[in-house]
């Protein structure tokens, strides 16, 4: 680590305001890389006793508090026990108030990366897999088609729980289509909407926030959705229940196929029927 306190404070500020592509993992591969004994820039500034280094990492939200460098310490050990403890511990209380723990605090359930992929897959962890696949085998070209495509038809299945075919009586608000097209209409459309919902989320090029605010924008549109064929419906509570029911069978005929697959791929040598055009994308 470099011992000149202002290159470090300018490579930090300039580093933390990249907007680049890939700027997040750039910063965090910099600001947590390890030498050869896995000793990270904060764990080599608790070492060096450099508090103002400390100071400068600690106010970094990418630096990892607590990673364990290879005499199994994390950055609060090596504190403590090599380090010189400045006037009233100021520098420990505002570790402490980082989230600084001692590696004999931290959670048992921590597994290493070996660990991780010793482990055997379980049947969850296949179907994230298959997710995952399927967005990284899309080029970028076919992804950005495929995106457009399911925009328009959640725009349209939406827009038809909006306002049905023959439109609504004017006293109460519902269809005015006979319940027995309404039915079939409302199954197709519903069926449509959370398909175009699924295959969003399968596209989307990357996973952490962008998927959690697609999980959370998605759910918003679910409930909206229900809610708008309910009070179009000759009977609001059926609907309203059914919907949420399909809701929830939806992803349960998608996980039924994954395992379907995955029997039928052990138990034959011939290639694997298409159960539907679901797997053809």
């Amino acid at each position: 680590m470099n011992d000149r306190f202002e290159v470090m404070q300018v490579l930090t500020g300039w580093i933390q305001r990249m907007s680049q592509k890939n700027a997040r993992s750039i910063e965090y591969s910099v600001l947590n890389k390890m030498d050869l004994t896995r000793n990270t820039p904060l764990h080599l500034a608790a070492y060096k006793n450099d508090h103002q280094m400390v100071k400068l990492l600690l106010e970094c939200r990418m630096v990892q508090r607590n990673e364990v460098n290879g005499d199994g310490l994390t950055f609060l050990d090596i504190l403590r026990t090599h380090g010189q403890i400045d006037e009233g511990g100021e520098l420990e209380q505002a570790a402490l108030k980082t989230g600084c723990m001692e590696a004999a605090s931290l959670p048992k359930l921590m597994k290493k990366t070996y660990d991780f992929f010793k482990s055997p897959i379980t049947f969850w962890a296949y179907c994230s897999t298959h997710t995952r696949r399927i967005s990284s085998d899309t080029s970028d070209e076919a992804r950005g088609v495929f995106l457009i495509i399911c925009t328009l038809l959640i725009t349209a299945t939406y827009q038809t729980s909006l306002q049905p075919p023959g439109g609504v009586t004017q006293s109460e608000g519902h269809a005015v289509m006979k319940q027995a097209f309404f039915i079939v209409l409302w199954v197709s459309n519903t069926i449509g909407f959370c398909c175009a919902l699924f295959y969003t989320y399968s596209l989307l090029p990357a996973r952490g926030l962008l998927t959690l605010w697609f999980c959370y924008i998605g759910a918003s549109l679910c409930v909206s959705y229900a809610l708008a064929m309910a009070v179009i419906s000759p009977q609001p509570i059926v609907f309203l229940t059914a919907c949420f029911a399909l809701y929830l069978l939806f992803p349960l005929y998608v996980l039924m196929e994954v395992f379907l697959r995955q029997w039928q791929r052990h138990q034959t040598v011939a290639p694997d029927p298409k159960l539907s055009w679901f797997w053809k994308v």
